[in-house]
């Protein structure tokens, strides 16, 4: 079956599709710092890396935006629950 569905189901779905499986450990580890506001500037670089590499090259974010900085942090935080998820 292929993954259409899925997609509907989950807006998503789509986005964690686009980053490839070699960055999600360090995407998963700088996400999950986010929610103890324990992430570090380097955790901050590499989550807006792989979104402006693999997400959205087209229409990069600017981690120095706040309206970016939550942007980006809130929909890699649904991607990363969609990975652990296994969905």
């Amino acid at each position: 079956m292929c993954d259409c569905m899925e997609n509907t189901f989950s807006p998503f779905a789509r986005l964690a599709n686009l980053i490839p499986e070699v960055e999600r450990e360090a995407i998963t580890a700088a996400v999950t710092k986010t929610y103890s506001h324990t992430h570090t500037q380097s955790d901050m670089y590499t989550m807006f890396r792989v979104w402006n590499t693999y997400v959205s090259p087209g229409e990069p974010q600017d981690m120095n935006c706040p309206g970016c900085r939550s942007n980006v942090v809130n929909k890699l935080r649904q991607v990363v629950t969609i990975w652990m998820d296994g969905n």
